[in-house]
């Protein structure tokens, strides 16, 4: 049997080409990587603002009997919210005066402490007359 040399040349990727590629790849990701973050952040506080807001309208139709809270809230954990604990802690305060203030805490857990709009204490408030803190969470 004789061997015959051909003049096909193979084709294929070189190292460099490849290490090019990938350097090229891992600068994209870690410029979108964070913006991104920060829209899941936005996601997650868009629900939790809506579980506010469902905590006020069940306080407000409990408002002849005082604002019952045991059916919302019920050892730290609120029972008709959609947000996981791991993002959003909630807790209601109601005064003497009729009024009321419902709190998200972010957590730091999945980093949702780390929302762009919270303010040190990485709380939002609601209270019983509609005002919100802070404003850049609620889009005002």
């Amino acid at each position: 049997m004789k061997c015959t040399k051909s003049n096909i040349r193979e084709r294929g990727l070189t190292l460099v080409e490849i290490t090019i590629t990938l350097a090229i790849l891992a600068v994209l990701i870690g410029l979108a990587y964070p913006s991104y973050m920060q829209q899941v952040r936005k996601s997650h506080r868009m629900v939790a603002l809506g579980d506010m807001l469902a905590i006020q309208h069940e306080l407000e139709r409990s408002y002849d009997s005082g604002y019952q809270i045991d059916h919302i809230i019920s050892s730290g954990s609120c029972l008709i919210c959609n947000s996981p604990a791991t993002r959003y802690q909630f807790d209601v305060t109601i005064d003497s005066h009729a009024a009321y203030i419902i709190k998200a805490v972010a957590q730091d857990l999945q980093q949702q402490n780390q929302d762009s709009c919270l303010n040190d204490n990485k709380t939002m408030t609601l209270n019983a007359l509609g005002e919100t803190t802070p404003s850049a969470c609620w889009g005002q």
